[in-house]
């Protein structure tokens, strides 16, 4: 759905200005400072920040594995095997362990260069791949910041039109049909990756007051879509008489309203509440045990509802209205910088 994005470009540029600052300076294979461009691009300022001086020390640690041995040992098979199995285990002990691709691309390009001269071959690749690494850590961060709230709103908006047509199904055929039910849980899947992200962008950046509020009440979505889905789920798998049935479903319909209202960022219905009693009083009195597992499953997930609908409902009582979250993740936007 975005494959065509910010990070996209950014990847593009990247190894586009690469490429060009490695013939500017004359380095040589210019292609090596593309590959380490595209390799780190990430898709936060925070993490690109991080990725990029965890890349440089990588990388440093490569060109000085991969000298010490070769000029020692010599450049064989098996001395640059060697080479790699050494920084691989440095990179782990140091923690960079997502830079360990680009640590032995480097150990193969420096073992890799001629005999003669060896040190002068051995520093200008180091040099290619550290331009590569450096342009595109300046790229990410200044080049098209990420807008986590509207990738965010845009998944709500998909997740709430799904929501709509489950539940529509589900009231004209009586069941809950598993093609809405797997296209919301890959709703809730990206959703939760692109607030992860979001998390991880505001770390780095100053926000106004009730950003977090805010924030906190974005993600609540999430997670109040995901255990109405859970609850929908083991729901299916009871066998209710009829007497239960009616009850269950106005409980479910009840449900379903106050998802759709935070779903809609709207006020929760008057006298709200999930009747958790009656639940556990149809669990207690169910003798067969194997469908226990179901009833387990929709109590904790109910209980869960009924804290984060209590928690929503303070935040907009609270807040006299429904305060919605417009702060774009912005990176340069200084009037919110220190």
């Amino acid at each position: 759905m975005y494959a065509f994005g910010r990070r996209t470009i950014k990847t593009a540029i990247s190894v586009m200005a690469s490429l060009f600052i490695a013939n500017l300076l004359g380095l040589e294979p210019a292609v090596f400072a593309a590959v380490a461009a595209a390799l780190s691009i990430q898709p936060t300022n925070k993490r690109s920040m991080r990725y990029a001086v965890e890349q440089i020390q990588a990388n440093m640690a490569g060109a000085f594995i991969g000298v010490v041995i070769a000029m020692f040992f010599g450049v064989h098979l098996y001395t640059v095997a060697l080479a790699i199995i050494v920084v691989i285990t440095i990179t782990n002990l140091f923690k960079w362990k997502d830079s360990i691709p680009l640590s032995i691309v480097t150990v193969i390009f420096i073992m890799e260069a001629p005999t003669e001269d060896f040190l002068f071959y051995a520093w200008n690749r180091f040099l290619i791949t550290f331009v590569g690494v450096v342009v595109s850590g300046v790229i990410n961060v200044t080049l098209l910041p990420p807008k986590y709230v509207t990738h965010l709103r845009r998944h709500y908006e998909q997740a709430l039109k799904l929501l709509i047509v489950y539940i529509s199904k589900w009231q004209a055929d009586g069941v809950f049909h598993l093609k809405e039910m797997n296209g919301l849980k890959d709703v809730i899947q990206r959703t939760h990756q692109f607030e992860q992200w979001m998390r991880e962008q505001s770390k780095s950046e100053v926000h106004p007051k009730g950003y977090y509020k805010g924030l906190h009440i974005e993600s609540s979505k999430n997670e109040l879509l995901s255990d109405f889905l859970l609850v929908t789920e083991h729901y299916s798998r009871i066998s209710w008489t009829e007497e239960d049935r009616s009850k269950s479903q106005e409980q479910i319909k009840g449900l379903y309203e106050y998802v759709l209202a935070v779903m809609a960022h709207t006020h929760l219905p008057q006298g709200y509440g999930i009747d958790l009693a009656w639940w556990k009083e149809i669990y207690l009195r169910n003798p067969d045990s194997s469908i226990e597992q179901s009833y387990i499953e929709i109590l904790a997930a109910l209980g869960r509802m009924e804290k984060r609908l209590r928690r929503y409902n303070r935040y907009v009582s609270k807040e006299n209205k429904i305060s919605l979250l417009t702060e774009e993740n912005r990176w340069l936007a200084w009037k919110w910088r220190w």
